[in-house]
């Protein structure tokens, strides 16, 4: 599976704090000319299919909910993602397939080695990131910072804390066992207040930048 250089993912639980950095990322002026997106989301598509994953009263399988966000997934890569690469901009993305791997294959099937599922976003073109920004954080802390009444009505917030844990474990699993993860990921420390965490963010993205893209 291609690394992808201009493709930088930011992965964590529900209340790691990644997607306020993405969006403090995304008013940097040296970021002005990248593209921010959010899983599931991004595409009309995508946006109508989210409103179905996050529903808590729509029962699903754990196979239709994987295929349903891989469904969301490829229409963002081809509409969005694919476009940007090839026009030589970086693309920011806030979650990606290592996500499904984390909620949907390990927490919710109990799988642990990611190879069998790998083949789905390598059939389907999807490129591997060149950097993955890991926000570690305990689940039980990450609980408490979610927005109560959004979580209430939320499927994957309203999740109990043994789901949560087991969703940690999985991509603590992933990042430090399995190739390439193991070679791409910095481990952001979540538990830091958010102006210390957005630091090491910055400092992540710049050390990686210099070397790359």
């Amino acid at each position: 599976m291609k690394i992808e250089p201009l493709l930088i993912d930011l992965e964590g639980d529900d209340g790691s704090g990644k997607t306020t950095v993405i969006a403090r990322l995304a008013k940097e002026p040296e970021f002005a000319d990248d593209v921010f997106t959010r899983e599931p989301g991004g595409t009309i598509l995508g946006e109508r299919l989210r409103a179905v994953l996050k529903d808590k009263t729509v029962r699903r399988s754990a196979w239709a909910e994987t295929f349903t966000f891989m469904a969301a997934r490829s229409e963002l890569i081809d509409e969005v993602v694919l476009p940007a690469l090839l026009a030589g901009r970086r693309a920011f993305l806030d979650r990606y397939f290592t996500s499904t791997l984390a909620y949907q294959w390990g927490a919710q099937m109990g799988h642990e080695d990611p190879t069998e599922f790998m083949r789905l976003p390598k059939i389907a073109g999807m490129p591997f990131p060149g950097l993955v920004l890991w926000y570690d954080l305990d689940p039980a802390i990450a609980m408490t910072r979610r927005p109560q009444q959004e979580s209430a009505h939320d499927h994957f917030d309203a999740r109990e804390l043994d789901f949560h844990q087991r969703v940690c474990d999985s991509y603590r699993r992933l990042f430090t066992t399995y190739e390439p993860w193991k070679t791409v990921v910095r481990r952001i420390d979540a538990a830091q207040p958010p102006d210390a965490v957005y630091a090491d963010t910055l400092v992540a993205i710049r050390d990686y930048l210099r070397t790359h893209a």
